[in-house]
């Protein structure tokens, strides 16, 4: 006790991270993301970013994206994958599947009707943002837009 009525929080510590506990239903439950670095305008070549202006002047001439995949159920982490930042997050070198069963999580830069597809078809499964306008089928009603989910139509 700390003096109150209420016992002290255990603190947060990353130097002995716990496994996520939340099922054993799945072969895995994978975090798939990336991060922008911005380099110096002189690794331009090696790393080409995507460009623009700020102010008037040259900005994200150079860049590196780190792509990384989690198993929040083990702690075992890929990664990190290096790439230029202009690549497409969907170009990056994970080419293994991920095991049947396995839940992976993630955002819009890795949308591909085509790979969702095979997934659900090899039985695993997927959390990620939908595109807008993408249609979506409900067994025994009409299609759906995402357009019309967000104004509640679904």
């Amino acid at each position: 006790m700390n003096g109150s009525s209420r016992p002290s929080s255990p603190r947060p510590s990353s130097a002995h991270p716990r496994p996520l506990t939340c099922s054993s239903a799945f072969a895995g439950v994978w975090l798939h993301d990336r991060t922008t670095i911005t380099l110096s305008p002189s690794m331009a070549e090696r790393f080409p970013g995507c460009g623009g202006r700020r102010n008037g002047k040259p900005v994200g001439q150079a860049g590196i994206k780190a792509q990384v995949r989690l198993d929040m159920t083990t702690g075992q982490l890929q990664g990190p994958i290096i790439q230029p930042s202009r690549a497409s997050d969907r170009a990056v070198a994970f080419r293994e599947r991920l095991p049947n069963g396995s839940v992976q999580i993630r955002d819009l830069g890795y949308f591909h009707l085509d790979d969702l597809a095979r997934d659900t078809a090899d039985g695993r499964w997927w959390i990620t943002r939908l595109k807008p306008n993408t249609a979506i089928w409900v067994k025994d009603r009409s299609a759906q837009t995402t357009s019309d989910a967000e104004r509640g139509s679904v």
